[in-house]
């Protein structure tokens, strides 16, 4: 039981990784220059899941210091997220007008 799901983990590492290498390609295409700021967001947050995960696959517990240390990597990320977000839309509202 312990190799399926050490074997899920770590696609759930790669997938990330793989997809943001065709994000920042797409972010190119389209010419959207915050596609840095989107990627370290996103960053930020899959490294919150990965905190918060490693107790339970190798303790098989929570640890609140850990815990707390995804939470607050979680919220910096979508923090980051948010304003890039909105950085892409006021470039956008821009080129509209």
């Amino acid at each position: 039981m312990f190799i399926p799901l050490v074997t899920l983990f770590i696609a759930s590492l790669l997938l990330p990784a793989i997809s943001s290498y065709y994000f920042n390609l797409l972010m190119r295409f389209i010419r959207v220059r915050r596609g840095a700021i989107l990627v370290a967001g996103a960053l930020a947050v899959w490294l919150a899941y990965i905190f918060f995960m490693l107790p339970w696959i190798f303790i098989g517990e929570d640890v609140l210091e850990v815990r707390l240390l995804a939470y607050s990597l979680s919220l910096i990320g979508l923090l980051i997220l948010s304003y890039g977000v909105i950085r892409i839309y006021m470039d956008w509202r821009e080129v509209i007008r």
